[in-house]
């Protein structure tokens, strides 16, 4: 890596360095002021390689499929390793847990408008 620095092929160092996972990438800042350096300026500081950053982190981790039917349009889903939480077009919104999909809460803006709109499929 040393040559690669030393002949300036900032462009190889960039591509070797945007390939790695987050963990790794972060690892390598400890490595040497040089690596920490050339990591926050050609990385950090770049607003394309900080996109493609981004989009390397869904290729890392363990993903798993849940289809879950609903009768109202979603809006939005946001999960961490435990929940989902789901908007709905009508104003509701939802708790499911991750593993079963069963209801966990219902959030209702307006009452009567949020009846079990959910069912699920795993």
């Amino acid at each position: 890596m040393e040559i690669l620095f030393n002949l300036g092929l900032n462009h190889v160092l960039t591509d070797i360095f945007i390939r790695l996972d987050p963990k790794s990438l972060k690892h390598s800042r400890l490595v040497s002021q040089k690596w920490n350096n050339f990591i926050r300026h050609h990385i950090w500081d770049s607003r394309k390689q900080k996109e493609i950053l981004r989009r390397n982190l869904w290729r890392v981790g363990n993903f798993s499929l849940h289809q879950f039917q609903s009768r109202v349009s979603i809006t939005s889903i946001l999960s961490d390793n435990s929940s989902i939480a789901v908007g709905y077009t009508n104003g509701c919104a939802a708790s499911l847990d991750i593993n079963t999909g069963e209801v966990i809460n219902e959030y209702v803006v307006k009452p009567g408008t949020c009846d079990r709109f959910m069912s699920s499929q795993t």
